[in-house]
């Protein structure tokens, strides 16, 4: 008996790494990478370039999905404010093309958002607050939140934290860089007042596997169980690998010159996922499990 179809994209980045690493056994996955080469063990690598849309839509009648998971993104938000074409290409119109093209089959679509939506000005958002990005990458993944449900109403909308672990050859996340430079016994300079509802990127993938195998339609979040700043997490950090935590070195985001702004407080009130099963490990656990 053949398997359904899935078609899955940003499959060689941090996400979509994390996602592959799932029980994927039910599904005939097809991941779409781009420029990288890829092989996978459980799913059929399609290289291309899903700026460009006649080939998006190409490949997705080439495999005729019984479902779509939309994990590509431009998500570096310094990238984007510098490059507002490419990824808006990227985070806007390849997301609002594969919502139509799955609205037309009446399939599962789930597309992953950001926390970045919110202007950090309130903390623990629920799925009902208002929408206010400050950064062009957050305005973008805001759009396309509000294209997909017009497009496709019965679509699904992850809006997800910062998140860290282990991320394949060529996508690991923020921790790796703070990992390496402690280990070297260099300090390192961290936020005390930008708080994120941080989550590892399994139990995140695992999230988005919850919301597509019970066909979740909506709006949820996927956020951690703790509102953490980026201090925080290098404590924690130093606690799981043995490093000497005198090395993180409060500072002020506030006091940090950078290309994109910087909300304060996006933390996520992901109550309405924990009720239908998302049950995110905690930081600590999750540390413990990363390989470097």
């Amino acid at each position: 008996m053949n398997k359904p179809r899935l078609l899955l994209t940003g499959a060689s980045g941090f996400l979509g790494y994390n996602f592959l690493q799932q029980d994927l056994s039910a599904w005939d996955v097809f991941a779409i990478t781009n420029q990288r080469k890829y092989s996978f063990v459980n799913a059929q690598p399609v290289n291309v370039n899903i700026a460009y849309e006649p080939l998006l839509k190409e490949v997705f009648n080439y495999v005729n999905p019984h479902a779509v998971i939309h994990l590509a993104a431009i998500s570096n938000a310094n990238f984007c404010e510098e490059h507002v074409g490419l990824s808006n290409q990227i985070n806007v119109n390849a997301t609002v093309l594969l919502a139509q093209l799955c609205t037309e089959k009446n399939i599962p679509f789930v597309f992953t958002s950001t926390d970045l939506v919110f202007d950090g000005q309130q903390g623990n958002y629920t799925e009902n607050a208002l929408v206010n990005p400050l950064s062009i990458y957050g305005k973008q993944k805001a759009e396309a939140e509000r294209r997909v449900f017009e497009v496709y109403p019965n679509a699904c909308v992850l809006r997800m934290p910062l998140m860290f672990g282990n991320g394949g050859l060529y996508a690991q996340s923020f921790m790796q860089p703070f990992l390496y430079k402690l280990q070297q016994g260099d300090s390192l300079q961290l936020f005390t007042d930008e708080y994120r509802s941080v989550v590892g990127g399994g139990s995140a993938a695992g999230g988005i596997l919850l919301a597509l195998e019970n066909n979740w339609q909506g709006l949820y979040h996927l956020g951690g169980k703790e509102r953490l700043s980026r201090y925080d997490f290098g404590l924690l950090l130093c606690n799981a690998f043995g490093i000497n935590p005198s090395l993180i070195i409060p500072t002020l985001q506030k006091e940090v010159k950078m290309a994109a702004p910087r909300p304060p407080d996006v933390s996520l009130n992901s109550t309405k996922a924990f009720a239908l099963g998302y049950e995110p490990r905690l930081v600590v656990v999750e540390l413990l499990g990363v390989v470097v």
